[in-house]
C-alpha cells in the first residue's frame, strides 16, 4: 500500500503465501488481493494403497504418518499366482489388489494339525496334505467316568480301530460304577484315576460316634449328632493345654491337669537365696544370688550366682601357705586357712623328712655326694634320740636327757652344714644351705617345746 496525490493505491502481491495453518485445506497463496485456497488433502489421506490403512487428515501434520503398512498384507495384480509356500491354503488375487490365503478343510503338514480319534494312529501326509489314520488294535481304551455315579466299562481298540468292551460292545457300556457300602458317612462315587471310591463326609457333616468327635481340647464337651460333629465350650474362662508352660508354670502354681489349665500349691525353694525357675517345662531350684552358691565349703573358694540364668560360678580354691616352715598349713571347711605351729615330736619328725627330701632331691652342683652322706647319718642318728626320748615317756628325767642329745645334735647338723657352705670350695649351695638350716631351726625349736613339757 502507498500514498500517492492524496489517495491509498494498493497493487495485489500474486503468488504470495498467506497460509492459515490448516493443512488440510491445502496451501492458500494470494491472488488479485484475495487469499485463495490451495488444493485440499483426502479427508481420510487415502494413499490408494490396499495394504495401508489410512487415518484422518490432520491440521498441523497433514496427511504425513497417516499410512501404516498392513502386517502380512501383499499387493498383487489379477491373475498374480500369491503363492505363500503353504500347501493348506488357497490363494488367489482379490479384485481389491491384494493376496488372500484361505484355509482347505482337513489339510495338514504336521501329525498335531490332525484331529485325535479313539483307537487310531494319526499321521499327516505331507505329499497330499491330508491326514490319514490307521487303526491301534490292543491299545486299551473306554473306562472312564461319566458322572458321580456311573462309568464306561473299560474296552480294547480291535483290527476295525472301534472300541469295544469285554461284552462286545462297541463302543463300550455305560454302568453304574459303584455299589453303596452301606455307610452313611461315606459318598460312593467314581474317580477317573481310582474308579469307585468311598469318599470319607467331613465329621462335621455325619460321623459314627463320639471318639469320632474327640478334638482333643479339654475345654470343650464332644458329642455326635445326626448331623455330625459337636464341639461346644464348657465355659469362657476355661483355658486348654498340653503342658503345665501352657499355664504359666508350677512356679506360679498353675499347672495343666487333664488338658485344662488349673491353679496348684507353687513350687518353693527353702534354701536362701535360691528362686523357682522353669527348665524344659519343670520346676528347679536356682540360684537368685550368692547364698544359693554357697556349699559351706570354704577351702574350694567362694561361689557366685549368674542371677540371669539361675548358674552357679565354682570359686577359687584356697592355697594355705603361709610361707613358714615352722607351722603346719591345713584348710577347715568351716574356718579357711589354719596355720598351726608345728609342735610335738610329729612337728620334729616332718622338719626332719623335710630335710631328707631337700638333701635327696639335691644335684651334684647344689651338694657334694660326700656331704650327703654325712648329712643323712646325722639325721638318722637325731632320729634315732627323739624316738628314744618319746619312749621314756614314763621317765621325765631319762626323756629329758634324750631331748637334750637330741638338741645337740641338731645344732651339731647345723654347723656341719655351716660349715660346708664357706670356704673356696663350698660343699653345698647357699641356697640349699638357708633351706635346710631354717628347717633345723623349726625342728630345734619343737624340741625345745618338749624339754620344756619334760621338766619336772
Amino acid at each position: 500500500d502507498v500514498c500517492e496525490r492524496g489517495f491509498c493505491k494498493s497493487t495485489p502481491l500474486d503468488g504470495s503465501a498467506c497460509d492459515d495453518t490448516t493443512l488440510c485445506n491445502g496451501r492458500e497463496s494470494c491472488r488479485g488481493g484475495v487469499c485463495a485456497s490451495g488444493s485440499p488433502l483426502p479427508p481420510d489421506c487415502d494413499d490408494q494403497d490396499p495394504c495401508t490403512v489410512d487415518r484422518a487428515c490432520e491440521a498441523t501434520t497433514g496427511c504425513t504418518g497417516h499410512n501404516d503398512p498392513i502386517e502380512g498384507c501383499v499387493t498383487c495384480n489379477p491373475g498374480d499366482p500369491c503363492d505363500d509356500g503353504n500347501p493348506c491354503t488357497t490363494d488367489t488375487c482379490l479384485r481389491e489388489g491384494v493376496c488372500a490365503h484361505q484355509n482347505r478343510a482337513g489339510c495338514c503338514t504336521v501329525d498335531q494339525d490332525c484331529a485325535d480319534h479313539v483307537c487310531m494312529q494319526k499321521h499327516c501326509n505331507g505329499q497330499s496334505g491330508s491326514c490319514e489314520y490307521a487303526p491301534t488294535p490292543g491299545v486299551t481304551c473306554g473306562g472312564r467316568c461319566q458322572g458321580p455315579e456311573v462309568a464306561v466299562l473299560p474296552g480294547t481298540c480291535d483290527a476295525r480301530g472301534e472300541c469295544c468292551d469285554a461284552n462286545g460292545g462297541c463302543p463300550p457300556q455305560i454302568v453304574m460304577a459303584c455299589d453303596a457300602d452301606d455307610d452313611p458317612c461315606t459318598d460312593d462315587v467314581c474317580d477317573d484315576a481310582n474308579g469307585c471310591v468311598h469318599r470319607p463326609v467331613p465329621l462335621t457333616l455325619c460321623c459314627h460316634n463320639v471318639g469320632e468327635c474327640d478334638d482333643h481340647n479339654g475345654c470343650t464337651t464332644d458329642t455326635c449328632t445326626d448331623s455330625g460333629c459337636r464341639n461346644d465350650l464348657v465355659s469362657s474362662d476355661c483355658i486348654p493345654c498340653s503342658a503345665d508352660t501352657d499355664c504359666g508354670g508350677r512356679c506360679l502354681g498353675r499347672a495343666c491337669i487333664s488338658g485344662v489349665c488349673a491353679d496348684v500349691a507353687p513350687f518353693t525353694c527353702t534354701k536362701l537365696g535360691t528362686a523357682c525357675r522353669l527348665e524344659a517345662g519343670q520346676p528347679v531350684c536356682r540360684c537368685s544370688d550368692s547364698r544359693g552358691c554357697d556349699d559351706g565349703n570354704k577351702c574350694n573358694g567362694t561361689e557366685t550366682c549368674v542371677t540371669a540364668t539361675g548358674t552357679c560360678i565354682f570359686g577359687t580354691a584356697l592355697h594355705c601357705d603361709d610361707g613358714n616352715m615352722c607351722t603346719d598349713d591345713t584348710c577347715d571347711s568351716t574356718v579357711g586357712c589354719v596355720f598351726t605351729d608345728a609342735r610335738g615330736f610329729a612337728g620334729v619328725s616332718r622338719q626332719l623328712i623335710a630335710v631328707d627330701g631337700a638333701v635327696g632331691g639335691a644335684g651334684a652342683a647344689d651338694l657334694s655326694p660326700s656331704l650327703a652322706k654325712v648329712l643323712r647319718a646325722k639325721t638318722n642318728a637325731i632320729r634315732g634320740k627323739l624316738a628314744a626320748a618319746q619312749a621314756a615317756s614314763s621317765s621325765a628325767k631319762r626323756q629329758g636327757r634324750m631331748l637334750k642329745a637330741a638338741s645337740k645334735s641338731l645344732s651339731g647338723l647345723n654347723a656341719t652344714i655351716g660349715k660346708a657352705r664357706r670356704g673356696r670350695k663350698p660343699k653345698i649351695s647357699a641356697s640349699l644351705a638357708d633351706a635346710l638350716a631354717a628347717r633345723l631351726g623349726c625342728a630345734a625349736t619343737a624340741v625345745q617345746g618338749l624339754q620344756a613339757a619334760a621338766t619336772p
